[in-house]
């Protein structure tokens, strides 16, 4: 089954990897928008840290294992919004996302923070 971007249903993609995130873990669900992949990470029992610079569709996903955070990946220089995120996180969602400048340091400082 093919989903696009604007779907709320989770990417093919992302069902197929997801199994491989240690039980209980913590993923960032980055640029996070419906929230269609949080829910899908939510229904396995993982923990959860959604981003995205419009939350609204993200509110009802808040509680103690899915933190909610307005953060805009494209604004400010792409260090500090790392900064904010952390690193420790078994997982790392990045569906339909293509600012460039951001994933590239994003992907090189997680790495360097073992995740």
């Amino acid at each position: 089954m093919h989903t696009d971007h604007y779907s709320h249903s989770p990417s093919d993609w992302v069902r197929r990897f997801a199994p491989l995130i240690r039980d209980g873990g913590h993923v960032l669900d980055l640029a996070a928008g419906t929230g269609r992949h949080a829910r899908l990470l939510l229904d396995m029992g993982l923990h959860v840290t959604a981003i995205d610079r419009d939350i609204e569709a993200l509110r009802g996903l808040a509680s103690t294992k899915c933190a909610v955070r307005r953060i805009d990946l494209e604004t400010g220089e792409p260090d500090s919004v790392i900064a904010q995120l952390g690193g420790d996180y078994d997982g790392i969602v990045v569906a339909n996302y293509l600012y460039r400048r951001c994933c590239a340091r994003s992907r090189r400082r997680w790495h360097e923070a073992g995740c």
